[in-house]
């Protein structure tokens, strides 16, 4: 589903939809939605086209689970329980 909307006075166009969908899945997923219940929502086939093309990642995001990586590496030098601070702090 590619609905393409003229967008300015040289003709260029844009695909509304498709940036629609890939914004809804990159919210679903900051948002902790499964990644099959995503699936389900643009009607994928295969998960991989949902989280390989569709997720983006947000900086704000790569930041956050760089920094809660830091403390654990740097605070607790990788316990089995820091260990798994880091894979609470990142759900």
């Amino acid at each position: 589903m590619h609905a393409r909307v003229t967008d300015n006075s040289e003709g260029e166009s844009r695909a509304v939809w498709h940036g629609f969908r890939r914004g809804l899945a990159t919210s679903l997923y900051r948002l902790g939605v499964s990644d099959k219940t995503i699936q389900a929502i643009p009607r994928h086939a295969n998960v991989s086209t949902t989280m390989n093309l569709y997720v983006k990642a947000v900086g704000s995001d790569a930041v956050a689970a760089m920094q809660a990586l830091d403390r654990v590496l740097c605070n607790d030098y990788a316990t089995d329980q820091a260990l798994n601070r880091l894979a609470a702090a990142l759900q």
